[in-house]
């Protein structure tokens, strides 16, 4: 190639670089107001403000294509929030919901960037608040319009869960004491019982289900371990044996399907809850995180499967000793080479922005 075309063939081969995913979390976690940031995990240090909400900001969901981040803001009015979406590239807001009633909160998109499913609690001055429901809203309609996933009132639901196809939804239904999968294409809907109180995590292809479900063992108490559900063949089989002292808190299917990350206490090792990695075809498990000072208390899986974001809480202080002034922290950890990075002490929920 001449000079003139090999640097033609480097632009374009920099055109194409896939950037590496940024990290996005609320901060500061012992003051108020909370507010949306956003770091580079090469660079932490030089975090960025993204939301300047003075009521505070509850949680937020990114969009799959990381452009915009749809986030819960306090209204004045107490016992009422809205979800509004800020654009990152202009900083434009727009106000997707109307709840002068309600708390609307915990907003999650569907894959295809097109539908969020959120949590909405009805306020009312006679009765109190409601039990909480999942409701749609449909944003290739200008406004945004919304709607109840389901039209039956009954049917209560929180901590929606999308299918990477965006073909099913799962959330835990209240009134049943179970986990609901929603399939948009055929309109069925399936149960599973769980006490536990959690979705768990449908698959990258929707067809199994992971939940936690609690047992209670001989010697007293309860505990939650995962059970698998393959919706359609009805078929449930054990993730993580009953009979083991273990507590399966959190988990979270990497994005080919064939890991899982587990957040589990091991009562014969201690109390903090750690992240195991679950190999689907081997069976087989190994630490990811082995400091027991820490708790492991949310974590989310990059695009790309290498690495993991994580809420960890510092329970202990360097000697072992209860940590006196607990702070939430984000971190980085790399699947394969194992490194770790703090990103923030002090900031919770995080989520990556791809």
């Amino acid at each position: 190639l001449s000079e003139t075309g090999r640097a033609v063939l480097s632009e374009y081969r920099y055109s194409f670089t896939v950037q590496p995913p940024r990290v996005a979390y609320l901060y500061p976690a012992n003051d108020t107001p909370q507010n949306v940031w956003i770091a580079d995990p090469a660079d932490p240090e030089n975090a960025t403000q993204v939301t300047h909400s003075p009521s505070g900001v509850e949680d937020f969901g990114v969009s799959p294509d990381g452009t915009k981040i749809a986030f819960t803001e306090n209204n004045n009015v107490l016992g009422t929030s809205d979800i509004k979406l800020i654009d990152l590239a202009t900083g434009g807001l727009e106000q997707l919901t109307n709840c002068q009633n309600a708390l609307c909160s915990a907003p999650v998109w569907r894959p295809d960037g097109k539908v969020i499913a959120y949590q909405r609690i009805e306020n009312d001055a006679q009765f109190g608040s409601s039990p909480p429901r999942v409701w749609l809203l449909d944003l290739t309609t200008t406004p945004a319009t919304t709607r109840p996933l389901f039209q039956e009132n009954q049917i209560l639901g929180y901590d929606a869960e999308w299918s990477a196809d965006g073909n099913r939804i799962a959330l835990v239904n209240r009134s049943t004491v179970s986990i609901l999968i929603y399939d948009f294409t055929t309109d069925k809907i399936y149960s599973v019982d769980s006490q536990a109180g959690s979705t768990g995590a449908l698959s990258p292809d929707g067809k199994v289900l992971i939940y936690p479900n609690l047992v209670f063992p001989p010697e007293g108490g309860s505990r939650e371990t995962l059970l698998s559900f393959t919706i359609d063949t009805g078929e449930f089989a054990t993730v993580t044996d009953p009979q083991e002292p273990i507590w399966d808190h959190w988990v979270e299917w990497s994005p080919d399907g064939k890991t899982l990350a587990i957040g589990r206490e091991d009562q014969r090792v201690d109390t903090n809850s750690q992240i195991v990695l679950l190999d689907m075809q081997t069976g087989e498990t190994h630490s990811l995180t082995d400091d027991r000072r820490y708790a492991n208390m949310f974590f989310r899986w990059n695009p790309t499967g290498t690495a993991l974001v994580a809420q960890r809480v510092p329970e202990l202080d360097a000697n072992n000793q209860p940590n006196p002034r607990i702070r939430p922290e984000i971190w980085t950890l790399d699947v394969t080479g194992g490194e770790q990075t703090l990103i923030v002490a002090n900031g919770y929920l995080p989520q990556w922005v791809p």
